[in-house]
């Protein structure tokens, strides 16, 4: 079985901003937001070395910009490519986004342990028809002021059929934990999700 999650979180992954100045004095200011957007932008889209905690992908932060906001960008995007990698690449690459102890708490289920562990229940779940889709994109990221430990906050929906062949969405919020490794990478510790609501029934029998 193939699983082809939504292309997009719930909320659209979008985000913009609209800056109508008027007058020398806020035209300044409009220069001064659009550099600090701009060079936050390119400091995480333009990696250069190894990253390590004070740097965005090894490239060190510009001095007028706070450090923890950049550090936030950081893992939103970092949150958003794990969900793509599910969909973009393969289940083992989505496993790689654990750290060697992390763990998926599952309802009914309890802590699973480990990428190996966690990449098995994927591919049974997904064998079996209990998993059918999975999406989840985040709304938010903090981190903590040393910028080794933080967390994502987002929304998800994952469907599936369950032991009576009944086919439902299961839509949430999850937090997801991140520790920075020693090679400057972020990876999940843990991650969780609590349901909204009842799952809703859809339409479709269970195929074979």
């Amino acid at each position: 079985m193939t699983v082809l999650p939504a292309t997009s979180s719930p909320r659209g992954w979008r985000a913009g901003f609209v800056i109508r100045p008027t007058g020398s004095r806020a035209a300044r200011l409009s220069g001064i937001l659009a550099f600090g957007f701009l060079t936050s932008f390119s400091l995480a889209c333009n990696p250069q070395g190894d990253a390590k905690p004070g740097d965005v992908e090894g490239v060190a932060p510009h001095p007028g910009i706070n450090q923890i906001e950049l550090w936030k960008f950081e893992l939103m995007r970092e949150d958003r490519a794990f969900a793509s990698s599910i969909r973009y690449q393969s289940f083992e690459a989505w496993s790689g986004y654990f750290a060697p102890d992390g763990s998926q708490i599952k309802t009914g289920i309890g802590e699973i342990r480990g990428p190996e562990a966690i990449l098995r229940h994927l591919r049974d779940a997904t064998a079996s028809g209990a998993i059918t889709g999975l999406t989840w994109g985040p709304n938010r990221a903090e981190v903590s002021h040393s910028g080794n430990l933080a967390y994502t906050v987002g929304e998800y929906s994952s469907s599936g059929f369950d032991a009576d062949s009944v086919h439902s969405v299961v839509s949430g919020t999850y937090v997801s934990i991140w520790r920075r490794q020693d090679d400057g990478s972020w990876k999940v510790e843990m991650t969780l999700g609590s349901p909204n609501a009842t799952p809703t029934a859809t339409p479709g029998p269970r195929e074979g």
